[in-house]
C-alpha cells in the first residue's frame, strides 16, 4: 500500500510537472480523493502512509494550486483540499493553514488594498444610512486601475471563481464552519488569524466591483457566505433567550479569553516592530514580561516568540551601543560575589 501511494503521490511532485500528462495527474488526484474520503479518517493511524499526505501531498497540492490553470485539475485539486479539510482538519492543522492562505492569495494580490478597501466601504455606507438616501458609485478607469493593484493575482477570473466555490463548500456543508475554524485558528497562540481573513475577503469580494477581476457569480456566492455566518449567529442567539440564557450575564468562553490574549501580544509585537523600547513596556504591562529590566527573561522572550518579530529590528536591538553596555552590566551584576 506505501509504495502504490509513493508512486501515486509521485506524479504530482513538481520535478515531475512536465514528465506526466495531464491525464495521469488527473487520475493521481482521483485516486487521492478516493484514499482521503474513504479512510481519511483512520490515515493518522498509519504513520507511514499519513506522513505521505501530510508532507509530499499538501505540499504538491500548494504548488499545484499556485502553478494550474487547467479548471479540469484545478477542480480536483480542491476536491482533495476540501477531502482533507473535512476529514482530517486537526491533523492537518499547519498544512491546511498554508493552503487556505494560498487560495487567497489567489484572489487578492495586496491585502492592505483589501483592508483599505473594506473601510472605506464602511465609511460610505454608513454615510448613507446617516443621510437616508441609499445610492450606487459608477467605477470610473481610475478606479479600475486602482481595484488591478488588489485584485491582479496573474490568474483568470474563471479560476478565481472555482476558487471561491470550493471555499463556499465549506459553509454550506456546516453552519459550524467559521465556529470551527475560529476555535482552530483564532484562538491558537501559534496560528494566524484565519477566520478573520476569510470573513474580510468573503466581505470584499461580496461588493459588486470585485466581479471586475473575478467574476459576475463571485460576489452573489460570498454574499450567501456571510448571510450564513450572521444567521448561524441569529440562531444561536434566539436559542440562548429561549433557554433564558443571557449572553451578557455568562463567563468568557477559556478559547474567547485565549484569542484575546492572542490579540494584546500581536499588538504588543505590532508596537514592538515599530519602537522595541515601546513594544517592550506594553509586553510588561499587559503580563507577557514579569520583569523588564531582566535581560535573561527578556531575551528568552525574544527567542521563543521570534516567529512574529521583525528580524531587522532585532538585529537593529542587538548591534546597538547602549544595548552592549546593558548586557555588560547584567554579565557584572550576575559574577558580583554575594555577601
Amino acid at each position: 500500500m506505501k509504495e502504490y501511494l509513493i508512486h501515486t503521490v509521485e506524479v504530482l511532485s513538481p520535478k515531475n510537472a512536465f514528465r506526466y500528462s495531464e491525464s495521469l495527474r488527473a487520475l493521481s488526484l482521483n485516486i487521492l480523493n478516493t484514499i482521503v474520503e474513504v479512510s481519511g479518517g483512520v490515515l493518522p493511524e498509519h504513520p507511514a502512509l499519513f506522513q505521505l499526505i501530510s508532507d509530499n501531498v499538501c505540499h504538491h497540492l500548494v504548488y499545484m494550486l499556485q502553478h494550474t490553470d487547467s479548471p479540469f485539475l484545478l477542480n480536483l485539486i480542491l476536491k482533495l483540499f476540501l477531502h482533507l479539510s473535512i476529514n482530517m482538519p486537526h491533523q492537518l492543522k499547519i498544512q491546511l493553514e498554508l493552503i487556505f492562505n494560498t487560495l487567497m492569495q489567489i484572489v487578492i494580490s495586496k491585502w492592505d488594498e483589501l483592508e483599505k478597501d473594506l473601510e472605506k466601504t464602511d465609511q460610505h455606507i454608513f454615510g448613507m444610512t446617516k443621510r437616508g438616501k441609499y445610492e450606487t458609485e459608477v467605477l470610473t478607469e481610475k478606479d479600475i486601475e486602482e481595484l488591478s493593484k488588489e485584485f491582479h493575482t496573474g490568474k483568470m477570473p474563471g479560476v478565481k471563481e472555482v476558487v471561491i466555490e470550493a471555499l463556499s463548500a465549506l459553509w454550506v456543508r456546516s453552519p459550524y464552519f467559521f465556529i470551527n475554524l475560529f476555535k482552530c485558528y483564532d484562538c491558537d497562540f501559534d496560528r494566524t488569524d484565519l477566520t478573520v481573513s476569510l470573513i474580510k475577503l468573503i466581505c470584499r469580494l461580496s461588493s459588486s466591483d470585485a466581479s471586475v477581476y473575478t467574476t459576475q457569480n463571485v460576489p452573489p456566492i460570498c454574499m450567501e457566505g456571510l448571510l450564513a455566518l450572521v444567521d448561524g449567529m441569529h440562531d444561536r442567539i434566539k436559542t440562548a433567550a429561549k433557554n433564558d440564557v443571557h449572553i451578557n450575564t455568562l463567563e468568557p468562553h477559556p478559547l474567547i479569553l485565549q484569542q484575546k490574549k492572542k490579540s494584546d501580544f500581536i499588538e504588543c509585537v505590532k508596537q514592538w516592530n515599530k519602537k522595541p523600547a515601546k513594544g517592550l513596556e506594553l509586553l510588561y504591562e499587559k503580563g507577557f514580561i514579569k520583569d523588564k529590566n531582566d535581560l535573561e527573561e527578556y531575551a528568552k522572550f525574544l527567542f521563543e516568540k521570534s516567529g512574529r518579530i521583525d528580524k531587522k529590528k532585532l538585529g537593529e536591538l542587538l548591534a546597538k551601543p547602549d544595548h552592549d553596555s546593558k548586557k555588560q552590566k547584567g554579565k557584572k551584576k550576575q559574577n558580583t560575589p554575594i555577601g
